[in-house]
């Protein structure tokens, strides 16, 4: 259950040196099952985009 790896994100994000922990979150990142994978490659992509266009929709 993605629950279960829910205290594994928030100790990567705790990690003090900032290359060891992208390296943790990539990894739990790329650990999760496909469908939770492409779901959170969607919203971060959809996110990227809104922030591309914040001068526009003020955000």
């Amino acid at each position: 259950l993605l629950s279960d790896k829910y205290n594994d994100f928030i100790e990567a994000n705790r990690i003090e040196d900032a290359s060891e922990r992208m390296r943790t979150l990539r990894k739990l990142i790329r650990d999760l099952p496909g469908h939770y994978y492409e779901t959170l490659k969607f919203l971060v992509g959809h996110l990227k985009t809104i922030a591309d266009h914040s001068e526009k929709n003020k955000v």
